[in-house]
C-alpha cells in the first residue's frame, strides 16, 4: 500500500489539485493514560480551529494537532498550532512529554540524552529478557553509550555475573528492592558504567504470591554515589508486563538525567 500511494496515488493527486502542505504538531507522551490526558485536553478553551488526534501506540501515546480545512490557510495558522501545543503540554506537564516529533519513541529520546551527556550505559535484565537492550540497540550509534547488557534470568547468573550475594537472593527473593539495588550496582561498578538500570519482576502466568503478585516489577537505578529502587505493579499479560517494564525503565533513565521527578503518580 505504501509503494501504490508513493509512486500513483499521490503523483496523481499532486498533479490534480493545488495541495497545502498540513500544518501538524506533535507531543509524544508517556506515563498517563489516554481517557486522563482527554480530560485534560477536555478541560482547555484551545484556539479555534486546532483539532487533536489521540494515536495510541502501547505503551506510548502520540497526540497530532492539526488545522481543520477551513482553518489552514488562516494568517495565524502556526502561531495557534504553537499556542494549542503549549497548552496541551502545560495541562499534561512537561515530565510526561518526551518528545515533539512524531517518529521519537521513548527508546530515541533516551538513547539522544544519554549521547548528549556523554554518559556510558549498562543494563542487567532478569524478567524483560533483554528487551531494554533490544530497544536501545535498535537505536543507530547504540555503541556510543551502551557498554554492556546482562540478561542475569536466574539466581545463579545473578550471583556470578553481578555479584549479588547468595544470601540477599535467599533472604529476600530475586523480585525485591535489596536485589533490584545489588543487580543495578554490579552491573555499574562490573564493567565501569556511569549509569545502569536493572529490572527483575513476575512476569506471570505463574510464580506470584499474595505478597508479590504476578504483575509486580523492581527497577534498580544505579547512578555516582546512588543507588535506588522502584517498585511497580503493573496488572498485564506476560508480554505486556514486559514491554511496560521495559518502557518504566526508559523513562526512568529519562527522567533521572533530566532531573524530573523520579517517582511518578500513576493515572
Amino acid at each position: 500500500l505504501r509503494h501504490v500511494f508513493q509512486n500513483e496515488v499521490k503523483p496523481l493527486l499532486l498533479n490534480r489539485f493545488k495541495l497545502q502542505k498540513a500544518e501538524s504538531r506533535y507531543l509524544r507522551c508517556f506515563g498517563l493514560s489516554e481517557s486522563f490526558i482527554g480530560t485534560l485536553i477536555d478541560g482547555l478553551k484551545l484556539p479555534d480551529g486546532v483539532s487533536v488526534a489521540y494515536r495510541p501506540t502501547f505503551p506510548e501515546l502520540l497526540l497530532t494537532l492539526s488545522l481543520e480545512p477551513d482553518c489552514a490557510l488562516d494568517a495565524n495558522a502556526k502561531e495557534k498550532l504553537n499556542q494549542a501545543t503549549q497548552q496541551i503540554e502545560d495541562a499534561i506537564g512537561a515530565e510526561f512529554v518526551f518528545s515533539h516529533e512524531a517518529n521519537v519513541h521513548l527508546a530515541d529520546a533516551v538513547a539522544a540524552l544519554l549521547k548528549n551527556e556523554g554518559l556510558k550505559l549498562s543494563l542487567a535484565e532478569s524478567c524483560t529478557g533483554g528487551m531494554l537492550a533490544e530497544k536501545l540497540v535498535s537505536v543507530a550509534g547504540a555503541s556510543e553509550f551502551l557498554l554492556s547488557s546482562l540478561v542475569t534470568y536466574s539466581n545463579s547468573a545473578k550471583e556470578v555475573f553481578l555479584g549479588v550475594k547468595p544470601s540477599l537472593l535467599q533472604a529476600r527473593g530475586a523480585v525485591s528492592e535489596e536485589v533490584a539495588k545489588a543487580m543495578a550496582y554490579g552491573a555499574k561498578n562490573r564493567i565501569g558504567a556511569d549509569i545502569a538500570l536493572s529490572i527483575t519482576g513476575i512476569a506471570g502466568p505463574d510464580g506470584g504470591s499474595e505478597e508479590k503478585p504476578v504483575g509486580t516489577v523492581w527497577i534498580g537505578l544505579a547512578t555516582q554515589g546512588e543507588v535506588q529502587a522502584f517498585h511497580y505493579h503493573i496488572p498485564l499479560e506476560r508480554n505486556a508486563v514486559r514491554v511496560y517494564a521495559t518502557a518504566l525503565a526508559l523513562d526512568l533513565l529519562r527522567r533521572k538525567i533530566s532531573s524530573y521527578p523520579l517517582a511518578r503518580e500513576a493515572r
